[in-house]
Order: C-alpha cells, then sequence, then structure tokens
C-alpha cells in the first residue's frame, strides 16, 4: 500500500468524499492516507450545540491544539446557534466564553465559504470580529447569511466573493455604511434568496443588492434562485442579468403568492437561459390556487431563441397541479423546441417528493400514469424523465 502512486491515493480518498466513517478508518490505517483523509475530513468545519451547557470551543481548541496542522485544511466554515433551532434553545454562542480563542486559531486566509446562522446582536464583540474579518478577506468566494444576520455584511465582501446565499436575514444595519472598503464591483455569479415568511419582506434585500451604493454587480449572474411571490419584487435583479443568466430557479409556494404582484416572467430576453428550474408546493394553502398555474404563462414566453437545455420541475408528490392549462404550455415547449432544433432541448425532468418515503422510486410508476395524461402531446418524444425523492427541493 506504500507504494501506490500519489495521484491514485488522492483518487481514492476523492471517491469517499461525504463519507466521514471511512475516512476517519482510512486515517488511522496507513500514514499514506492519513494526511489526504484528514484533509478531506476537516475542509468543512461546523460549530453547533445539540445540549444545553456543552461548549463547542472546548473541544476545537482541544483538537487543534493537539494537531494545529489541521487548521490549514479548514475551507468552509459553518456556525449555527442554538437560539435559531426548532426547539428555540438559548444560545451558545453568547455562553461560550472561550469560542473567540478557537476562531483565532482558524487561519482566516484558509477559509472560503462561510455559513453563519444566528442572531447577530447578541454575539460577543471578538466572535463579531473574527467573522467580520473573514467576510472581509479577498479569499472567501461563497457566503450563506441565515436568521438574524444584517444583509449589510456583503458590505464587508472583497470581489473575490462570487456566491451568495441569504435566507430570513435583518434589514440594511448603518453601522456598516462606514465599513465598506471595496473599490471595485461584487461580481456576483450565483445567487440563491429564500424566506420562510411572507413574501413581504423579499424587497429589502433585493433593494439593497440593486442599490448602487451596494457597489454589486449582477450583470455577470449565472445562476439565480429565490423564492417567487410575484414577478415584480425578482425584477430589479432579472433586469441585470438578462444576457449573462444560465440557470433560473422559481421556488413558489402559494401561501406567499402575490397573485396581484406581476403574473409573468418574461423569458424570451434571457439570451443565455440554459436551465429552468421550478419548485411548486403548498397548493391552495390559503389562496386555493396553485401557483403553478403562472408558471404555464411564463412557459408561453419561452420563445424557440431561447437556448433551454433542460426544464426541472419540483413537486410534493401529495399536491401536484392537476390544471391542464400549465401542463398544456410545457406540451408546447417542448414541441415546438423539437421542430425548432430537435438537438437543444434534452431532458424534462419531473422530481417527485416523497417525504419519510425508505424507498420513493417505488411509487413513480403510479405517477407515470398522471403524467402521460397531463403531457399527451410530449410523452412520447422521450424527453420527459419522471424522478422519486425524499430529499427536499435544492434548486442547484
Amino acid at each position: 500500500m506504500e507504494e501506490l502512486p500519489a495521484e491514485l491515493v488522492h483518487h481514492i480518498i476523492s471517491l469517499l468524499a461525504g463519507d466521514e466513517h471511512t475516512l476517519r478508518n482510512m486515517s488511522l490505517t496507513s500514514s499514506r492516507f492519513r494526511q489526504p483523509s484528514q484533509r478531506l475530513l476537516f475542509s468543512t468545519l461546523h460549530l453547533h450545540c445539540l445540549r444545553h451547557g456543552h461548549k463547542p470551543s472546548e473541544r476545537l481548541i482541544k483538537l487543534l491544539e493537539a494537531a494545529p496542522h489541521i487548521a490549514s485544511y479548514v475551507e468552509e466554515f459553518k456556525i449555527e446557534d442554538g437560539f435559531q433551532s426548532y426547539m428555540n434553545n438559548a444560545s451558545w454562542l453568547t455562553a461560550d466564553l472561550e469560542l473567540h480563542q478557537a476562531l483565532r486559531l482558524i487561519p482566516v486566509e484558509r477559509i472560503k465559504r462561510l455559513m453563519i446562522r444566528l442572531v447577530w446582536d447578541i454575539l460577543p464583540i471578538q466572535t463579531k470580529t473574527w467573522i467580520s474579518e473573514v467576510c472581509g478577506s479577498p479569499f472567501l468566494t461563497s457566503l450563506t447569511l441565515l436568521g438574524g444576520v444584517s444583509v449589510s455584511l456583503l458590505d464587508l465582501c472583497q470581489n473575490s466573493m462570487k456566491n451568495l446565499r441569504i435566507y430570513d436575514i435583518s434589514p440594511p444595519h448603518p453601522a456598516y455604511e462606514s465599513a465598506r472598503t471595496r473599490t471595485t464591483p461584487l461580481e456576483l455569479r450565483t445567487l440563491r434568496i429564500d424566506y420562510h415568511h411572507t413574501g413581504s419582506v423579499l424587497h429589502f434585500p433585493i433593494n439593497h443588492l440593486v442599490d448602487p451604493v451596494s457597489n454589486i454587480d449582477l450583470s455577470k449572474l449565472k445562476r439565480l434562485a429565490v423564492l417567487v411571490t410575484g414577478a415584480k419584487p425578482v425584477g430589479p435583479i432579472l433586469d441585470q442579468c438578462t444576457k449573462s443568466l444560465e440557470v433560473f430557479a422559481m421556488h413558489m409556494a402559494s401561501e406567499n403568492y402575490n397573485f396581484g404582484s406581476g403574473r409573468t416572467f418574461d423569458l424570451s430576453q434571457f439570451t443565455n437561459l440554459r436551465e429552468l428550474v421550478v419548485c411548486s408546493d403548498e397548493y391552495g394553502s390559503t389562496t386555493n390556487v396553485d401557483p403553478f398555474v403562472m408558471v404555464g404563462e411564463t412557459l408561453r414566453t419561452i420563445t424557440p431563441q431561447v437556448p433551454l437545455q433542460k426544464i426541472r420541475l419540483f413537486f410534493n408528490a401529495a399536491s401536484v397541479c392537476h390544471d391542464m392549462r400549465p401542463w398544456r404550455a410545457l406540451n408546447a415547449v417542448i414541441l415546438e423546441s423539437r421542430r425548432y432544433d430537435p438537438s437543444r432541448l434534452k431532458d424534462v425532468e419531473i422530481e417527485l417528493y416523497f417525504p419519510k418515503c425508505k424507498d420513493p422510486s417505488a411509487r413513480i410508476h403510479v405517477a407515470q400514469r398522471t403524467f402521460a395524461r397531463l403531457l399527451v402531446d410530449s410523452w412520447g418524444t422521450g424527453l420527459v424523465r419522471l424522478k422519486a425523492t425524499s430529499t427536499w427541493y435544492s434548486p442547484f
């Protein structure tokens, strides 16, 4: 085993990504596998607390003092405070007084991806300072802001940061306006905006992103995923990326959908669009109208000139829309694409979500009859593919 080429060792380890148990065993089995196994194991560090009284910093300090080299392997850092949990646990971040010492053992310049789920205003000043330094690092490429974090943290980011996800964050904070150090625009490539609450809170992060003062350039955006509350709120972002956008993902929930806030996205203007993703769920929860009906109107705006290669639809298996109008529109898109350029549209994937199902694929044969009826005109093209899953929607 000691004679294995280094390239083969690294290839074997790369195949085990995500399998922590096997990677740990590999790192203990052979000195040849120890370093590459540890590098993959500790490439992501996730600080969270499952029980009251535990202090994640104690375990982290003990680990890094015993093996200081591990700190240099950390490329993705996640901090998740218990204050945001479903059990409404008290904040462990405010009780863990040694956390700032543990954080200082991680080289800021090594971190490429940062995720924080916490309430910013209750953090100790040392923890705020460290997070701010990571946000301002010229090596950071991806940032995820969840929970009670102000969108103004973006003002600290340098133009190396290309990928952004925000979820239920707080409005801009005046304290950050003087902290802007960016001299060139932040050129985002991927943007995801999610909200658990009603659609009215969608406006302030979008307004912040498109505000010229924020110095953020969306004209090179490649992938956009957003909880859709109507076409109008998302319009300011779409207006800036009509020539660059390759993937557009719409999550449409009926409890959030405002049917008076712009009914249709005009996709005819997206000259580089390759993939359209639609997640439609919570049918009729408050409106008794399935927002997927509105998707039909958007589909009708797709012209043959739009270079669409893939359409992906995600439904809760228990709430598939049976209104024929959007399905007629999808039929028309598929058939028109076949007539215009048979080689362009390659895949229409319909993903059905079966929660808490051990073998969702076993249920797919029942759904096939339903979709053969809904897509009667295009079912025989071979483009439509059904997929069953027990994993919730992810746009990318």
